[in-house]
């Protein structure tokens, strides 16, 4: 008993000094120089590059109360981050990582004390402070009595900040505009620091103010001289263009901290005591964050964006403009490989992403989804991207009733399904159904995406890249061919994944029969443990079937499978299913076809056409081959019938004792290499019988290496002349023999003994080989 009581004191000894230790380790904003708060820019990528330059604290962008209230706590162990998911339609409302954690403060837009708490206790464990809105002018802040509305509503302003200074192990801070009279600023403040927050940020302009109006540095100094907390001064980015500019702004404003938001924003590297660095160097290091914590594009280009600034208008931010992917963006700074590795391991390590969001995905129970009660929809992931058609006249929907009024067809009807904040569509056209199994976040996208999947069927965007091509917009044409050559990628990566489920369907009894993983399966379930992340958004049968094999041959087994350790993975559907874009060849001969079918003029790139490899390509990509090696051409045929001379097959190796092919002749083509091996157990049944003593002897190429040696074909017997007794008929050519499935030498001289076959030995013999296995 006084042991339990010994260390029941010194649980609550620790308990205490740990409480002890971290209210000593809480932030200081004492002489510090922060990034301020910006709208879409403070993610966490650019919070990261802050710190790498010099940042003391980073502030995260404002984040409205209820978005965060829908949110979901996820740890991320892919990209290890906290990530905080809005429910509704997956996406990331708050990333946050370990390196941040002790100075990072997440600002709240709110306009209630209780909401406002409730948010404040959900994520209070992952940040270092709490900061309260109450300087921002936009519009929807005001209408909605968050930011700069507050400054109007003093009381309720109090009321936010005491309810969470009480409740709270985080500092609390607010960051607030000055009112046209200092006095009416400092009466403000006073009654704000009252509540117990740990420091105040001022921006020195008034609410009705812009960025081109002057700061107010002395209305900023009056204040930090009249209270004693820390003052942070914000507001003087017009004037600095250097580090030695912060620190004269933070001498003529009186305060011991700065707040940097537009000079940050157009360049980070201003953090930086030594000098800021050369534009491009701060790109590609807040590309590399990027990609490091999957950030989205969207988010990424508009900081990149605001970066290259007037830059936009030169030919390589022209070229940046016309990116949609992360990838696409990520080039034109020289860092595609280095996205595209990234993003292989994400995928191979199972991130989820946006376009894996379903309803119901974060509940406990998922219910069906309606839309999967339609039948003869013809679906495919298609995602509406906004900003690709800068024109209203270009949209999916609008074209493609335009496209029905041209054909003289009736307009297309729309039923979409709303499934907790999330919309899918069928478009419906003369009596056939089309929709993107892509979740939209409205009904509007959901319809345009629908729109869209009728487009890839029906090949309307051809004539929409036509068009692109006789105006000149080449760039944008061959985005569109992308479109089209990834749908065909995926089309015939669900036809590979189909044939190899087929295959384990028809060799089921070697997964349930044998202990460890059969050679003549092999291939089929590393590749379907390997694919199952990256298509159980569209197919989402293929990660129960990825867990049951996991189970059965072991995590090891299926984390290398996973991350291309193993080497029997599908070479096809690996190519197939990679994020790397379309060879360069291969768009440009789409864009010539497609220019020859409606009579445009298109002259290609010369550089790109050097790549065209001789004697081949001339016509447009067959489907099944697009982008992936060609099949070499066949033998030129001849016009008359074949002579005497004996036909054959491929050679190959010759192992000792096998028997060789005729010879002459050439090899024909087998353009998958050699057929699959059915290497299937024979059936418990007594009436099938071999005396394996009196076998011949065993060829050392099984049918099991056909998986392993994929460019050599069967070793066929010849099989001797028909009689030439009629002299009316020519003589023929030598035949081989079909090729059995048990591959054996010498057949045609076996013992006469092999007549009798000894069917009781046979199924003793087949039972002990399997308790072998």
């Amino acid at each position: 008993m006084k042991v339990i009581k010994n260390i029941t004191y010194l649980f609550r000894k620790l308990k205490t000094n740990t409480c002890q230790f971290t209210m000593e380790q809480k932030l200081d904003y004492k002489n510090k120089i922060i990034l301020a708060p910006m709208v879409r820019v403070g993610t966490l990528p650019m919070r990261l590059l802050a710190l790498d330059y010099g940042a003391d604290i980073v502030y995260s962008e404002e984040l409205i109360d209820w978005k965060l209230l829908r949110s979901v706590r996820r740890v991320n162990d892919v990209l290890g981050t906290v990530d905080f998911v809005d429910k509704t339609d997956g996406t990331i409302v708050f990333r946050t990582c370990a390196r941040e954690k002790q100075r990072v403060v997440l600002q709240l837009g709110t306009c209630d004390p209780d909401r406002a708490l409730t948010v404040a206790k959900k994520v209070e464990n992952d940040v270092a402070a709490i900061d309260i809105n109450m300087g921002c002018p936009k519009e929807f802040s005001l209408k909605g009595g968050m930011g700069a509305a507050l400054m109007s509503q003093p009381e309720k302003a109090k009321a936010i900040l005491t309810l969470l200074v009480q409740n709270l192990k985080v500092p609390v801070t607010c960051k607030i505009r000055v009112f046209p009279n200092v006095d009416d600023t400092l009466n403000f403040v006073k009654d704000l620091v009252s509540t117990g927050i740990a420091a105040i940020a001022v921006h020195g302009r008034t609410k009705v103010e812009r960025p081109q109006h002057p700061v107010r540095p002395q209305a900023i100094k009056y204040i930090a001289e009249n209270i004693d907390i820390p003052v942070i001064a914000n507001g003087g980015s017009r004037e600095i263009e250097k580090y030695s500019d912060i620190l004269k702004f933070r001498e003529e404003s009186g305060c011991t901290s700065v707040m940097l938001a537009r000079a940050a924003e157009w360049n980070c590297s201003i953090f930086r005591k030594k000098g800021m660095l050369p534009m491009d160097d701060v790109i590609k290091a807040y590309l590399k964050y990027s990609v490091d914590y999957d950030n989205s594009p969207s988010n990424t280009k508009y900081c990149v964006q605001n970066i290259l600034k007037e830059l936009q208008e030169t030919p390589r931010g022209k070229t940046f403009l016309e990116c949609q992917t992360m990838e696409q963006i990520c080039a034109v700074w020289d860092m595609a490989d280095y996205c595209k590795n990234k993003q292989l391991e994400y995928q191979s390590r199972g991130l989820l992403g946006r376009r894996e969001v379903t309803p119901d995905m974060f509940s406990p129970s998922p219910k069906r989804s309606r839309i999967e009660l339609e039948a003869d929809v013809t679906e495919m992931q298609c995602a509406f991207i906004r900003a690709s058609y800068t024109d209203d006249s270009q949209l999916p929907k609008t074209k493609l009733l335009a496209w029905c009024s041209k054909n003289k067809m009736k307009a297309p009807t729309y039923a979409t399904h709303n499934e907790d904040k999330l919309f899918r569509s069928i478009v419906t056209l003369e009596g056939k159904k089309y929709s993107s199994t892509f979740w939209e976040k409205n009904k509007r996208f959901a319809e345009q995406g629908a729109a869209i999947l009728f487009y890839i069927s029906h090949h309307v965007f051809k004539k929409e890249i036509a068009d692109y091509i006789q105006i000149g917009k080449y760039e944008r044409a061959k985005i569109r061919v992308e479109h089209i050559i990834r749908e065909d990628y995926l089309v015939e990566a669900m036809e590979i994944v189909e044939m190899y489920c087929d295959l384990v369907l028809a060799r089921f009894g070697l997964v349930t029969q044998m202990k460890t993983l059969d050679d003549g399966i092999a291939e089929a379930i590393s590749t379907l443990i390997w694919v199952a992340p990256r298509l159980q958004s569209d197919i989402q049968e293929l990660k129960i079937i990825s867990d049951i094999f996991s189970a059965k041959y072991g995590k090891q087994y299926s984390e290398a499978c996973r991350t291309e350790q193993e080497k029997n993975i599908s070479e096809k559907l690996m190519h197939k299913l990679s994020i790397q874009s379309p060879p360069k060849i291969l768009v440009e001969r789409y864009m010539i076809e497609i220019a020859k079918n409606y009579n445009i003029h298109y002259e290609p790139d010369p550089q790109i056409m050097k790549e065209e490899p001789a004697g081949g390509g001339g016509g447009a990509p067959q489907p099944g081959f697009i982008g992936y090696p060609q099949a070499p051409l066949l033998p030129p045929m001849n016009d008359t019938l074949p002579g005497p001379a004996p036909f054959s097959y491929p050679t190959q190796p010759q192992d000792k004792g096998a028997s060789a092919p005729p010879p002459g002749g050439s090899a024909p083509y087998m353009p998958y290499g050699a057929p699959f091996s059915y290497n299937i157990p024979p059936a418990e049944s007594k009436e099938q019988n071999i005396n394996f003593d009196d076998l011949p002897p065993y060829d050392s190429t099984s049918p099991d290496d056909n998986l392993q040696n994929k460019g050599m074909a069967p070793k066929p017997q010849p099989r001797s002349k028909f009689p030439g007794t009629n002299a009316d008929y020519p003589e023929l050519p030598d035949l081989p023999s079909v090729p059995s499935d048990n591959n054996f030498q010498n057949s045609s001289t076996s013992n006469s003994k092999n007549d009798e076959i000894d069917f009781d030995d046979l199924t003793r013999r087949f039972e002990e080989l399997k308790k072998k296995k």
